[in-house]
């Protein structure tokens, strides 16, 4: 059981169970509907508008030698977990690689857009 006072700091992300070497600090967006107000001249007359949010993993890849960059940025429908050192981890189904990938200083920057993530 994890340890109810570790707050989600550091995370995994698997591709296709793959591990990948991502420095500290990956970010997920879970993705979803998101609102926004739309009003008219009247404060009293609110409307609200809703776009869809795609699900997203983004972080910095270490590259070490013998890293197929090339497999990362042709990843599509994966399946990525986002495992957290406090237990809360989360799938994100559909994913791709979305960002074209530039090599520098033995790292790249990843995003993985896809379906809603949802906590498992």
């Amino acid at each position: 059981m994890a340890d109810p006072k570790v707050l989600a700091g550091r995370a995994t992300v698997r591709v296709n169970g793959q591990r990948l070497a991502l420095e500290p600090g990956a970010k997920l967006t879970l993705g979803g509907i998101e609102s926004e107000a739309v009003t008219t001249d009247d404060p009293n007359d609110v409307y609200f508008g809703e776009k869809v949010v795609p699900g997203m993993i983004e972080g910095k890849m270490m590259v070490p030698t013998g890293t197929k960059v090339d497999d990362i940025g042709s990843v599509q429908n994966a399946s990525i977990l986002f495992e957290t050192n406090a237990g809360v981890n989360f799938v994100m189904n559909g994913a791709r690689q979305a960002n074209v990938l530039v090599l520098e200083n033995g790292r790249v920057d990843v995003k993985f857009i896809g379906a809603k993530a949802r906590q498992i």
